[in-house]
């Protein structure tokens, strides 16, 4: 084995170190001022830029914030790093960083501190090429990626191949864009959506943290592959985040504090996207809002799926659907003008769809509450409660065979609907309060 070490201050930087596939070489590259540029090739394995646990990491450092400073990496081999483990910065405005790493157990840590880094264009784009990316390539097994970014504008893309891989991403500052695939391999797509990225992979986790005043928006895709799991989770106002997870006993977890977040885009303010999406069984999906006007939306089609839904604050809602059987859907609202839409359907007998909906309104007058549910197949079942409001709505609708249907309202003139279609169907309505109308059609 044969350990090299360059330690490099300049403005301008190509390095390569291919020679007889040299192991363990360690490139420490400090670059001060703007539009510096460094380009780094390195073949072979436990190769570094930077080493920050002995030397001093990279760091490319403009305290003017021009910027406009620019990192190549290529690394072929298996325990490559970047940064490793942290210092690998760049300061300023419009800085750029792109990693490529093909082989096992390789490490990436990156901080830009500034404005506009990562990204060539403002706003969403599904176009994987337009922003800053770190690829570790289909051959990644148990590979890591960190990325911070500090400052308004700022954009960054992540892809990795293979399984039992880590990619994290915390943005802070306005207008953050994050966008992450795992399990991918080498094909892509999806510019809004041309579909097709979904292809294999196991066991990966990716987090997403944006912290800002808001409009951050966030995106991970997760391949068809089992056991993977993601996070997302932002504060302030106005974000956005989408998930998309194909395979078996996956896991989506989405919190968000603040006002007029949405879970599920499907357009708006970010442009247009497809709502969370989970294509497998054993999936489960987790939304946890917090503030007025947040929305969550999102499907899973499969079997024994899971989605647990709680909004805090006025004007929430959730809408989507679950296709299989041995679905469940959990929901809690709590304040006003809150509304649910959710479909189930299956097709086999024997099969049983939950749907349980609990909304309770901050206890003012006319503060209106709405669930709408529609259950279609074998052996749905549909319970509900509405109370601390008055006008609160339901419509729960079953076609096929052995469903039932419970609901409780307290309060005035609250308002249901019952129609089930079918044999075997139960209804009972519960009101308390007031000027309630129920109406309960079984044919």
């Amino acid at each position: 084995m044969k350990r090299n070490l360059f330690f490099v201050t300049a403005s301008v930087l190509v390095l390569s170190a291919t020679a007889a596939m040299a192991d363990s070489n360690v490139v420490v590259l400090n670059q001060a001022d703007a539009t510096q540029k460094a380009v780094v090739d390195q073949e072979g394995s436990s190769n570094s830029v930077g080493a920050y646990n002995g030397w001093s990491g990279f760091d490319q450092n403009n305290g003017g914030l021009a910027g406009g400073n620019s990192l190549t990496v290529t690394q072929t081999g298996n325990g490559n790093s970047v940064g490793r483990d942290v210092k690998g910065y760049q300061s300023g405005e419009g800085n750029s960083a792109v990693i490529l790493q093909a082989g096992t157990s390789s490490d990436v840590e990156l901080q830009q501190k500034g404005t506009t880094n990562g990204s060539s264009a403002t706003g969403w784009t599904n176009d994987p090429g337009v922003y800053n990316k770190i690829t570790q390539d289909s051959t990644s097994n148990g590979s890591k990626v960190s990325v911070f970014q500090d400052g308004k504008n700022n954009a960054f893309s992540i892809k990795q191949g293979n399984t039992n891989n880590n990619a994290s991403v915390s943005q802070g500052g306005e207008s953050g864009m994050a966008y992450v695939r795992q399990g991918v391999g080498v094909a892509e797509t999806d510019a809004a959506t041309g579909a097709s990225l979904p292809l294999n992979g196991n066991s990966n986790v990716a987090t997403i943290s944006q912290v800002s005043a808001g409009l951050n928006y966030a995106v991970a895709v997760q391949g068809g592959g089992d056991s993977n799991s993601l996070s997302i989770s932002q504060t302030g106002n106005l974000h956005g985040a989408n998930a998309w997870q194909i395979g078996g006993g996956n896991t989506f977890s989405s919190i968000q504090a603040g006002t007029g977040n949405t879970a599920g885009l499907n357009g708006g303010i970010y442009g247009s996207d497809d709502p969370i999406k989970q294509v497998g069984n054993s999936n489960s999906y987790v939304s946890n809002q917090s503030g007025s006007y947040n929305t969550a939306n999102g499907s899973q089609v499969g079997d024994v799926n899971y989605l647990y839904n709680s909004q805090s604050g006025n004007n929430g809602a959730i809408s989507g659907s679950q296709t299989g059987k041995f679905n469940y859907l959990n929901s809690t609202q709590a304040g006003s003008y809150n509304s649910l839409k959710y479909s189930q359907a299956n097709a086999s007998g024997g099969a049983w769809n939950y749907v349980y909906n609990t909304q309770t309104g901050a206890g003012t007058s006319g503060s209106v509450n709405v669930a709408d549910v529609k259950q279609d197949g074998y052996g749905l079942y549909s319970s509900g409660t509405q109370s601390g409001a008055d006008g609160n709505s339901a419509k729960v609708e079953q076609t096929g065979t052995w469903h039932v249907s419970y609901y409780t309202q307290s309060g005035s003139a609250n308002v249901i609907q019952v129609a089930q279609t079918g044999s075997g169907n139960y209804s009972s309505v519960n009101q308390a309060g007031s000027g309630n109308n129920a109406n309960i059609t079984q044919k």
